[in-house]
């Protein structure tokens, strides 16, 4: 079960506090396409500016993908109107685009 949702179980009593215990650590990637140039996200505000410079952010629907849009985005401080959300190709998968104007 997803750290947050258990918390929200422990905090509502449907869960004894001491009873957590942590069975795994999932892991994040990046990719970009083939050939393209590799973004230095090696600090904090790379992956920032990495991140509003893409013209597309694609991440799954589940556990992953909400920390990157409710928890990873506010810790980098990239608001709601920085990128547009909207359904992927498939039901699992969300696609952020950041449209540009010149």
């Amino acid at each position: 079960m997803v750290g947050y949702t258990l918390d929200d179980l422990i905090k509502h009593g449907k869960v004894k506090p001491d009873s957590r215990v942590e069975l795994a650590d999932s892991r994040i990637g990046m990719v970009v396409r083939a050939g393209a140039a590799k973004p230095d996200i090696s600090t904090i505000e790379g992956l920032r500016q990495t991140l509003l410079n893409a013209k597309s952010i694609a991440y799954s629907d589940s556990a992953s993908g909400v920390y990157i849009e409710r928890e990873l985005f506010k810790k980098l401080g990239i608001e709601d109107g920085d990128v547009q959300g909207e359904d992927g190709p498939e039901d699992s998968c969300r696609v952020r685009r950041r449209e540009r104007r010149l």
